[in-house]
């Protein structure tokens, strides 16, 4: 008695093939994706993120007053932009209410996008600059009660290594200024610094303002 014959076996080197033509058709699918996203991102324009501060400054619009807009905000530095020495001087307190005075407050950097916007403003000016950030007087923790000078939270920081430290008070009290602490915030070359700012002892620097349009 015959055995029933059973079907045929698809041959090794067919199923091989078929993975290889598989692969290959996946692979030429994702390079064709590809080209089309590389195509679209080159198709898009250059975001002032990635300009450079020189581009920024002279893309953004600037009014006669030296109010710079940018994200329906305005900012106006009170130095000179590449120069070291400062024109207009003042305390934390005394730049504040110029701020103030405008319609504005010392500038409050909630992001690197406006952190940039002002350093760009800045440019190399190699004196510290005033930025809104403060602690309440006889805060004794660094890093604690820091607030903007619009009232928002602070949810963005760029401290400098090792700061804020309320750093010097020691050698102060050598000379009977101990209780004066680091409670103002300044920009500079690498984050921002803590310094002296209450009532019995400020340290002039230039400030940015900022104001809504």
């Amino acid at each position: 008695m015959s055995q029933p014959s059973s079907p045929p076996s698809t041959p090794l080197v067919s199923r091989a093939r078929q993975v290889h033509c598989t692969v290959r058709r996946a692979l030429w699918a994702a390079s064709v994706l590809v080209l089309v996203l590389a195509g679209w991102l080159l198709a898009i324009p250059a975001d002032a993120d990635c300009a450079s501060c020189a581009e920024l400054v002279s893309a953004l619009p600037t009014d006669e007053h030296g109010w710079t807009t940018r994200d329906g905000r305005q900012y106006r530095f009170s130095g000179r932009r590449g120069r070291s020495e400062q024109e207009v001087p003042a305390s934390f307190a005394a730049a504040h209410a110029a701020c103030a005075a405008e319609g504005g407050h010392l500038a409050s950097l909630h992001s690197a996008r406006e952190e940039q916007t002002v350093r760009c403003l800045i440019g190399d000016y190699s004196l510290g600059v005033w930025i809104g950030l403060s602690q309440p007087l006889g805060s004794t923790e660094p890093t604690l009660g820091w607030q903007w000078d619009d009232g928002q939270p602070v949810r963005y920081s760029n401290w400098a290594p090792g700061m804020p430290d309320h750093g010097g008070t020691t050698i102060l009290g050598l000379i009977g200024l101990r209780e004066h602490t680091e409670n103002c915030a300044r920009i500079g070359v690498g984050g921002w610094y803590d310094e002296l700012c209450d009532p019995g002892f400020q340290y002039p620097y230039a400030y940015v303002c900022e104001r809504p349009v």
